[in-house]
């Protein structure tokens, strides 16, 4: 019963919360939000915090994965205009490139940039697709993946219709700019005949 009548009278509870003070029950009540604010705000603060933290770092990868693809597209468009130029922005100059052609990888800028050029000189006209382009984002490094396919119109005026690649492209943030590090493109291979599978599709 005391413990009770401890508890109606506000007992151990703040003056503030009792509405004592003053100002009477007005000046109170004020007092209980303040009071109410300071013991609980340190957790709610802490809460906020990393809730902003957590939609900022969202925002963040949103950003870049927009430029990744847009650097993808950009690549596309060098591809289908022939631009030699244009993509060795893409590029980092240290590139490594697991390419469809031999030998088993081309290093650097330039040997890429050759790769290029030996495709382009089979073609009139170039078109390029991709499908199903899959990032994976962080602040410095990124990944993807996708499938693509070369196509166009050769030198004698045949119209070729190309073949499906799976294609895999590494990323670095370099002097704030999104570079390709790293490509991979290849077809699977039939392990019995030792083929390689050039007419499946996505």
């Amino acid at each position: 019963m005391r413990s009770s009548a401890r508890m109606e009278r506000g007992g151990d509870q703040p003056a503030a919360v009792r509405g004592e003070g003053r100002g009477g029950v007005e000046h109170g009540r004020d007092q209980v939000i303040a009071w109410s604010t300071a013991v609980a705000s340190p957790a709610c603060r802490c809460a906020g915090h990393g809730g902003l933290i957590a939609r900022k770092g969202l925002m963040m990868r949103e950003r870049d994965e927009a430029e990744l693809r847009q650097h993808v597209g950009d690549l596309v468009e060098g591809i289908e205009a022939k631009d030699l130029s244009g993509l060795r922005r893409l590029y980092a100059e240290n590139v490594v490139s697991f390419d469809v052609e031999p030998p088993l990888h081309h290093v650097g800028i330039d040997a890429k940039m050759n790769n290029w050029a030996t495709a382009f000189a089979l073609f009139e006209t170039v078109s390029y697709e991709v499908r199903d382009l899959t990032l994976t984002v962080d602040e410095s490094v990124a990944f993807g993946h996708c499938f693509g396919r070369l196509s166009g119109r050769a030198n004698n005026g045949v119209a070729v219709g190309g073949m499906w690649v799976r294609a895999t492209f590494c990323f670095r943030r370099i002097d704030g700019n999104w570079l390709i590090t790293h490509d991979h493109v290849s077809v699977p291979l039939d392990m019995t005949s030792g083929k390689a599978v050039t007419d499946l599709e996505p």
